[in-house]
């Protein structure tokens, strides 16, 4: 991963203790408000955690196995080949995966002839 992501992970971790710690203070001193705020915040870390860390990492590992893929010119893994697909094909705005996922469904055209 590269080194935003791991800040950003180790800010979310930070966030996420953060909260657990609050929901100890809300337990003992049975603070309703204060719970729900705390599960607000854990909810909130986790789609923070999904779509900051976790999808940029899955897609950089999609971009490195779809490039072996256009280098050996053929398909090996049928089932690796859509879920590359699949996942190249719902970035926007990045010009490497677009140009991946056209060269995939040459290789897949190809592969059928």
């Amino acid at each position: 991963m590269s080194r935003r992501l791991w800040i950003i992970t180790i800010v979310i971790i930070i966030a996420v203790a953060a909260a657990i710690a609050l929901s100890f203070v809300a337990l003992f001193d049975q603070k309703t408000a204060l719970s729900v705020v705390v599960l607000i915040v854990l909810a909130l870390a986790v789609a923070a955690l999904q779509y900051l860390v976790v999808n940029p990492a899955l897609l950089e590992g999609a971009k490195r196995s779809a490039r072996q893929y256009c280098e050996a010119g053929q398909i090996i893994d049928p089932g690796l080949h859509k879920r590359l697909c699949d996942r190249l094909s719902t970035v926007r705005d990045d010009a490497e995966a677009a140009h991946l996922h056209e060269k995939l469904k040459e290789l897949q055209e190809k592969g059928k002839k």
